[in-house]
């Protein structure tokens, strides 16, 4: 899978996930960027009247948005969120968290980097523990299919 991460001027790096079948290959580092990511995310929905959510990966992003309708970006890591440039119309700013570690620190930072006069942040993560928000989705569809 490759995805460009951008800026506001436009792609500045690449990012890739190597797949084999229906899950990440097998190999180390599966997710690889080439190019220096900086203040860039993989911006898969524009924001939208003031809103937008920003996620760690690509699938925890577009599940994120298949379950809420609100645009996300992938961050590409826990510890890039706060550095992930957001635009100053961004009034309303997801942070969609993984429920383990690296989302209580992906929440403290953005939380700590994003605050500002008008803007509304809310954090929000998946409800099971050591689960991120493609599992959530996962889980949601199993629930709607066993009705």
């Amino acid at each position: 899978m490759i995805a460009a991460v951008n800026l506001d001027e436009g792609p500045i790096a690449i990012h890739r996930t190597f797949l084999s079948g229906d899950a990440k290959a097998d190999f180390d580092k599966p997710k690889r960027a080439l190019g220096a990511l900086g203040e860039a995310a993989v911006r898969l929905f524009a924001p939208a009247s003031g809103l937008l959510g920003l996620a760690e990966g690509i699938e925890s992003a577009m599940s994120a948005y298949a379950l809420t309708g609100i645009p996300v970006w992938a961050t590409l890591g826990n510890e890039r969120f706060g550095l992930v440039s957001v635009p100053e119309s961004v009034t309303e700013l997801h942070l969609f968290v993984d429920h383990d570690a690296g989302g209580e620190l992906a929440a403290s930072r953005g939380l700590a980097a994003y605050a500002r006069d008008g803007r509304t942040i809310h954090v929000r993560k998946p409800s099971s523990r050591d689960t991120d928000w493609n599992d959530e989705l996962t889980a949601w569809l199993r629930r709607k299919a066993a009705r």
